[in-house]
């Protein structure tokens, strides 16, 4: 089973946390840097793949492969900023 085989109810979204290459450093140790690996269907504003900037204190964590994901909101996204891989 992959993370984008979950069916998301709307407004829900799934993150990876990631480095931070937005070069500038969080005030509040429960902010983290991700990426969206899955989103609800229905979601208008994200997509697979995005970097943005979340709240995780009230997210599901959970492992997959040995990989940590963030169960969430999309009201707990705060930021989106632009990803150019190297």
């Amino acid at each position: 089973m992959l993370v984008t085989d979950f069916i998301l109810k709307s407004g829900q979204i799934v993150l990876v946390e990631t480095s931070n290459d937005a070069n500038f450093q969080p005030d509040n140790s429960s902010l983290l840097f991700g990426e969206v690996a899955s989103v609800s269907q229905v979601s208008e504003m994200y997509s697979i793949g995005d970097r943005v900037y979340f709240d995780a204190s009230d997210s599901i964590k959970f492992v997959m492969s040995d990989v940590y994901y963030y169960l969430t909101k999309e009201d707990k996204v705060y930021l989106t900023y632009p990803y150019t891989p190297l």
